[in-house]
């Protein structure tokens, strides 16, 4: 006689709440260590990571049967405004196309706080603001910080190759430092004094930039592409730390899209005139010569002037009398 064996399901569907209680205890001490683990990090995340701000935007491109007609009259597919969306992302994504948003915009000069475990920027908030004149390669890409004696005196620190460098300067006057100039203005002191106040031993900062670096600085998180081809849709996303950046930015990357739209219509249109021009011309060409021949033919025929007109008035005579 052969023994009965009972089969266990791979999975029980029965639960057991004696042994569930036993294996927590046996690891309750990693399950302790995992949580704590889990918080700080979470913690260091939030408390040292700078939040980032998303600006986003959409624009649809409409093509009317004018821009149809008048691509047809050019006979030209070159009208990358009307053609192709991907022409038009590659268009936003160029650095000339970009370069108009950035002499639009105040962002040769980035302006930052230092806070007690993040440092913030400051764009138009700043409570001052500085000019350069004939800066100076070196001047580029470093934090140079700013210390305020009072409202009519600062001192301008930055370091090189670890040498600390060290200017006590004037407000409201231009002053030279190894041949750049830099004029400071102070917007609002009395935030000044009170972030003094709070934050010893921390500094406001700023960053110039040449054209190159600010591109690079300010457009490097923008992203270009096509949402939906069906209904001719790009999508325009930019992330920042400055919430009034990231939106100043899309919004005059979109302004200078259509003003640029309204350049190559205008283009469009001009070459479209110049086009009827020269066909005119040619018109108008055509017809002096036919003028030509015809009086070279009454003259080598010697048929009068008076001869066309007493004719026309006959074939219109006998037509009132039909």
């Amino acid at each position: 006689m052969k023994p009965e064996y009972k089969k266990i399901p791979i999975i029980n569907d029965t639960f057991d709440p004696n042994s569930f209680v036993y294996i927590i205890k046996q690891n309750i001490v990693l399950y302790i260590i995992i949580l704590i683990i889990s918080l700080v990090s979470a913690f260091i995340f939030l408390r040292y990571t700078p939040p980032l701000y998303d600006a986003s935007a959409i624009i649809q491109i409409n093509k009317t049967s004018q821009d149809m007609q008048a691509v047809m009259l050019q006979n030209s597919m070159d009208d990358v405004l009307d053609q192709n969306l991907n022409n038009l992302v590659e268009l936003m994504r160029s650095p000339e196309f970009k370069k108009r948003s950035l002499k639009k915009l105040p962002l040769s000069i980035d302006y930052f706080s230092e806070g007690t475990f993040l440092n913030y920027e400051q764009y138009t908030s700043n409570p001052y603001f500085v000019e350069l004149r004939d800066t100076k390669q070196f001047f580029y890409n470093i934090p140079v910080y700013v210390r305020f004696i009072d409202e009519k005196t600062y001192e301008l620190i930055y370091t090189i190759e670890n040498e600390k460098n060290v200017f006590r300067l004037k407000t409201n006057q231009w002053n030279s430092i190894k041949g750049t100039e830099i004029y400071l203005n102070i917007s609002n002191y009395q935030k000044i004094l009170e972030y003094q106040r709070f934050l010893t031993g921390k500094s406001y900062y700023f960053m110039s930039h040449d054209e190159n670096s600010s591109l690079n600085s300010n457009f490097s998180t923008l992203d270009v592409r096509v949402l939906d081809e069906a209904s001719s849709t790009i999508v325009l996303e930019y992330w920042g730390q400055n919430p009034q950046k990231a939106a100043d930015i899309l919004n005059t990357l979109i302004q200078d899209f259509l003003d640029y739209n309204i350049e190559k219509k205008q283009e469009q249109a001009n070459k479209i005139l110049e086009f009827i021009d020269q066909q005119l011309k040619v018109v108008y060409k055509s017809l002096d010569e036919s003028e030509r021949n015809l009086s070279d033919f009454k003259r080598n025929n010697h048929i009068k002037e008076d001869v066309f007109l007493i004719t026309g008035d006959k074939l219109f005579n006998s037509s009132d009398n039909e």
